[in-house]
């Protein structure tokens, strides 16, 4: 794939990105605090200079996946840190390591020098792991020639990371995502940013910052997920640069992205931390063109198109249940279905949230709507999270199986929507299916008037329990909407 000529997205979204670059790390931190990274004990092995380097900076410390495991191994160093996440700070303050030796603030380092947080010319060793990377091109000369006065003479800086070619970015490049804000720089679904590195890129960035390269090779690592049986091809770059001693002859700091970066724009060779997601989904592939006449409407930041005269109160309902159940649906495989038009809002709320989510239409007539509103706010998301299915009333059983055998590990949320009498019977057998094959729960939105219906259809289905009420919020679903929303479980 010519990832140069991805969509790219619009230049006032992606001046907005970088004016928050901030804010969308620590609404990050807030949401995962320290449960997202594993600490790094590959630092010995990779990096055995930080084992001795009496004075260490680690730059962009997040909760202190890096810095704990260096103040185990390293009993004698001095440790600062910074990240310019203040949730990220405050989570690693609480940790038992914190403190003495061990001190941490926020800083952004694109703003200005560390000083008097991190005394001058005191560090040793200062650390960019998955860093760089979260910077726009343009600041990370910026970046570097502000942590220039924090290292002492001789000091290294040791980096690790994205490659071009690593499996996020050919996620993030797929067909009708847009996500990508200039060659090799990308946005995830939660405003957070990813710059991916060839080593040319990389020398040029540092020499023209004044640093000499040490080392610099790209690491290849084959991840399995043996349970999900996916065998995932990562790659990281890996380097170490020297801040001369005086008297060396240095490379003057050029700030533009042309000079010091031209290995990383122009380099065509391929290339953990932030993007572990799940295989690609079907929501890539090319859509038809919908029909005509459309409305375009939003709801929670997503934009979509349904068809003119199309009452999606329905559909806003899913979303609102979806967005009031999401607290939990973290780990969670989430199903929406719709008897009618299926807008994808549920999925789409859900994957801010969940593992996965899978957007099921009634019809294969109803799938190209789908394809295209689930692509158009591919940005939004982590879109290879979601995939699309049909699950028609008249295909018996065949297509539940094939979503089923696609989802081994089951589902354990549905959001389901009926406004067509004609459906109620698949409706039910849907849920009587899911739910007897340990689906945990399903939540069922309902047209006032086929509230009896269902409810007396529920008496076929005796494993079947409604459970009204208990959930705040969903009364108030209710009288916005003008729907009855039932949730459902196994007896």
């Amino acid at each position: 794939m010519d990832l140069a000529r991805c969509p790219q997205v619009p230049a006032a979204t992606a001046a907005v990105l970088e004016e928050d670059a901030a804010r969308y790390w620590d609404l990050f931190y807030q949401r995962n605090a320290g449960k997202f990274f594993k600490d790094r004990h590959y630092l010995d092995r990779e990096f055995p200079l930080l084992l001795t380097a009496p004075c260490i900076l680690e730059l962009g410390c997040g909760v202190g996946n890096t810095l704990f495991p260096l103040a185990a191994a390293n009993t004698q160093a001095r440790l600062y840190a910074c990240d310019f996440a203040p949730a990220a700070i405050r989570v690693l303050k609480q940790h038992p390591l914190y403190g003495g030796r061990v001190t941490a603030h926020v800083a952004d380092i694109t703003k200005g020098p560390l000083a008097p947080a991190v005394p001058e010319g005191q560090v040793s060793a200062a650390t960019l792991f998955f860093v760089l990377s979260a910077l726009s091109p343009e600041t990370m000369p910026r970046a570097l020639e502000n942590l220039k006065p924090s290292l002492a003479p001789g000091g290294r800086v040791l980096v690790r990371d994205y490659a071009r070619g690593d499996l996020a970015q050919s996620r993030l490049s797929e067909p009708g995502r847009v996500q990508r804000l200039a060659d090799d720089f990308y946005v995830r679904w939660d405003g957070t940013r990813a710059f991916y590195f060839t080593q040319e890129g990389m020398r040029s960035l540092f020499k023209g910052a004044g640093f000499v390269c040490e080392s610099l090779s790209c690491q290849s690592r084959h991840v399995e997920n043996r349970k999900k049986g996916l065998a995932m091809h990562r790659l990281f770059i890996q380097g170490v640069f020297r801040l001369p001693e005086p008297g060396e002859a240095r490379q003057p700091f050029v700030d533009n992205r042309t000079s010091a970066l031209e290995g990383v724009v122009n380099d065509s060779t391929p290339g953990e931390g932030h993007g572990q997601t799940d295989s690609a989904g079907a929501c890539a592939v090319q859509g038809t063109p919908r029909p005509q006449p459309l409305q375009a409407w939003s709801w929670g930041g997503f934009e979509v198109q349904t068809p003119a005269g199309h009452d999606a109160s329905a559909a806003q309902a899913l979303g609102d249940l979806a967005a009031l159940l999401a607290p939990g649906l973290a780990g969670q495989t989430v199903l929406e279905w719709s008897a009618g038009e299926t807008i994808g809002l549920a999925a789409l709320c859900a994957l801010r949230h969940c593992r996965s989510a899978i957007a099921a239409a009634s019809s294969q007539a109803c799938l190209p709507s789908l394809r295209a509103n689930t692509k158009s706010n591919s940005h939004r998301v982590v879109i290879e999270r979601l995939r699309l299915h049909a699950l028609e009333s008249s295909a018996g059983d065949g297509q539940l199986e094939a979503v089923w055998r696609a989802h081994p590990s089951g589902l354990d949320l549905m959001l389901l929507h009926l406004d067509d009498a004609s459906h109620l019977l698949f409706t039910l057998h849907l849920m009587s299916k899911l739910l007897k094959a340990g689906t945990g729960r399903a939540w069922l939105v309902v047209r006032p008037g086929l509230l009896e219906r269902v409810e007396a259809g529920m008496v076929d289905w005796p494993h079947l329990q409604q459970c009204v009420g208990g959930t705040p919020g969903v009364a108030a679903i209710e009288e916005c909407r003008h729907v009855r929303v039932l949730e459902v479980r196994k007896n």
